[in-house]
């Protein structure tokens, strides 16, 4: 029934064809979730590399950005695959988690935990106030476009963008036919899923889209289920003189069995999740001539319950954040585009353990890219950010490239950043309170500082992309729960940690059905003592790659399609209390498909060598699992 109904709104649906537009080294600024148009098509690749927005508020050619920028699009060969399994496989991202479908999952950037990574959607935040991070498995299969900025961000975003930025576009480029894709598979462990996708226009100026996914499985140890759905919908129309207006709304809602670590199994119990977010964004495009000019303005609200039972015993935490962000952007006559704005959050938080507490937090921030000489791209920036719950922060940046054609077509850009940064403390991190277990919280805490500086280069040819870079990273004030003479457990600023490492990546494509890529990143995270002691699950070493046959034809209207992808991590420690460190670890996954005219028929396999492994110990992941699904796309 659900399947049939899917099926039926595909067929009233609309397909984005429009040929990707040419961009410059930097643009007048549009908002922070336009994107260019992309090119899809039933037979050619969905890739959009071209553009990037997160770096500095608005379009900049992603050749010419002063930073390590990844971009994540729908890869067409693995329907029905997680944007958690394509954020894990980005350089300087290493993936923590406590099991399978379901559990709670964390992506540390270049050795930053998951509470110094900003996550935003449409350019909003969505980091938990109470537990400062997000779970990544909460981001929908439908999402758009993924942009992955590594390094501090703090200048422009604010607090947590330590380790750097995720965000989020869920809105489709435009289009003018219906675009629709339904993809369904059944799997091991009781596994199923069903995701749809379709967008259309509705008049000349007002188009929507819908995203829905359900997913679930029986999991592999006991009490380990997971049923959960997402939803979003969301509509934009204009521009009316000039302004446009873009809506979105979605709702997150699971049920899953918590096993708890094997030492201590808890079988009987559950947890719940619900998550809503909502945004509505104005924004004006900039105009033409010699003085262009651009903003825009949006508000988001961002709810989440959470409850936890066993034994009869039950506990609920609820935050709720609200967040209101504008910017507004001029390009000056000396080759200057001045970017401006203010941002103003308030945070209200309820549990058993912190009881109920708000945050209000404001902000102005400023950011000029500056162009010289051709090829030649500076930007500085600065943010002032005012926290009632601890002193004020300072966030300054600047960063440079400079982009050269070099002989037999290679085009090469070296670039440059520094940056400061801040975590801010959490809720629990001020305000926990548990007598039983003597664990307490301090409203006295300080954020956490850092400065980063980055050097690296970008290197392009037809069918080959080359990139590498150089950092190191210093945090002071790091916020640790630390056990105390008098046997309680208590959250402290302790200390400097140091983080350096490399990052390298390759991109090739010899052949236009065959692509190949791999990443690799060393990242060396200690204190800065005596001990110089590694951080925990803070693995030193971490590589990606993938091979590809990209819809290789065999007949008319036969293609073949197959993706392996292979990742390798390094040993990780996971604390002092635990002496056991978790051994390094290769999981390969593959996903074979034959597509017939516009339905692809796939056969994947999640870890292809039934690793016996773990990402946070204690918490085995699943074993080797086979699914078998349909995917159905349409463009008419």
């Amino acid at each position: 029934m659900i399947l049939t109904s899917f099926l039926a709104a595909a067929m009233m649906t609309l397909p984005v064809d429009t040929a990707a537009t040419a961009v410059p080294d930097s643009m007048p600024a549009r908002p922070a979730t336009a994107v260019a148009p992309a090119a899809p098509d039933s037979g050619r690749i969905l890739r959009l590399r071209d553009v990037v927005i997160t770096a500095t508020r608005t379009p900049l050619a992603l050749a010419a950005a002063p930073a390590s920028v990844s971009v994540i699009v729908p890869d067409r060969l693995t329907p029905g695959s997680s944007a958690s399994a394509a954020l894990s496989g980005v350089a300087g991202a290493s993936f923590g988690s406590t099991g399978g479908q379901g559990s709670s999952s964390s992506l540390f950037l270049r050795g930053a935990a998951g509470e110094g990574v900003l996550v935003l959607q449409d350019g909003m935040p969505l980091n938990s106030p109470l537990l400062g991070g997000y779970d990544i498995n909460k981001i929908s299969g439908n999402a758009d476009r993924i942009e992955i900025v590594r390094g501090p961000a703090s200048s422009l975003y604010g607090a947590n963008a330590v380790g750097g930025v995720i965000n989020i576009t869920t809105a489709p480029a435009p289009g003018d036919r219906p675009y629709s894709r339904v993809t369904y598979l059944k799997g091991g462990y009781g596994t199923q899923q069903l995701a749809a996708k379709f967008s259309r226009a509705l008049a000349a100026r007002l188009s929507m889209w819908l995203g829905a996914d359900w997913n679930s499985t029986g999991g592999q140890r006991v009490n380990s289920s997971y049923d959960g759905t997402n939803y979003t919908v969301g509509a934009t129309t204009g521009p009316f003189y000039g302004i446009t207006a873009a809506a979105r709304f979605q709702d997150y809602a699971a049920e899953a069995g918590v096993p708890g670590i094997l030492s201590s199994e808890t079988p009987s119990a559950t947890q719940r999740d619900k998550q809503q977010d909502a945004s509505l964004r104005l924004s004006r495009a900039a105009d033409s001539g010699t003085c262009l000019a651009g903003g825009s303005l949006a508000v988001s609200r961002s709810s989440v319950k959470n409850t936890y039972a066993n034994g009869g015993l039950e506990s609920n935490n609820d935050s709720r954040l609200t967040a209101v962000d504008g910017q507004y952007s001029v390009k000056l006559p000396a080759t200057v585009l001045f970017t401006a704005g203010g941002v103003y959050q308030r945070a209200e938080c309820q549990s058993v353990n912190t009881g109920d507490h708000g945050v209000r937090q404001r902000a102005v921030f400023a950011n000029a890219q500056y162009k010289p000489t051709d090829g030649l791209l500076i930007v500085s920036g600065v943010r002032y950010d005012r926290n009632y719950s601890f002193p004020a922060q300072y966030s300054p940046a600047l960063s440079a490239s400079y982009r050269l054609t070099l002989p037999r077509g290679w085009s090469l850009a070296p670039y440059a950043s520094w940056g400061r940064a801040f975590r801010a403390p959490t809720i629990n991190d001020l305000y926990w309170r548990d007598d039983l277990w003597m664990m307490y919280g301090s409203d006295s805490l300080l954020p956490e500082r850092s400065w980063q500086v980055e050097a690296g280069a970008k290197a392009e040819r037809s069918g080959i992309a080359l990139s590498a870079s150089l950092f190191r990273r210093s945090t002071a004030d790091m916020i640790q729960w630390k056990s105390m003479p008098d046997w309680s457990t208590r959250a402290v600023n302790l200390g400097r940690v140091n983080a350096e490492g490399i990052e390298a990546s390759l991109e090739l494509r010899p052949l236009y059905w065959l692509s190949a890529n791999i990443n690799y990143t060393h990242c060396l995270v200690t204190r800065d003592d005596s001990t110089h002691t590694v951080l925990p699950y803070r693995p030193r070493n971490v590589a990606n790659g993938a091979l590809s046959v990209d819809d290789l034809q065999l007949a008319e209207h036969l293609r073949l399609g197959w993706k392996l992808a292979a990742r390798y991590t390094d040993c990780q420690d996971p604390g002092p209390y635990v002496a056991q460190v978790l051994p390094r670890t290769i999981i390969c996954d593959q996903t074979l498909s034959i597509k017939i005219r516009d339905a692809r028929m796939f056969w994947r396999a999640d870890n292809l060598f039934n690793a016996n492994y773990q990402t946070r110990y204690g918490y085995p992941m699943p074993r080797r699992s086979h699914a078998f699904g349909i995917s159905i796309e349409l463009w008419d």
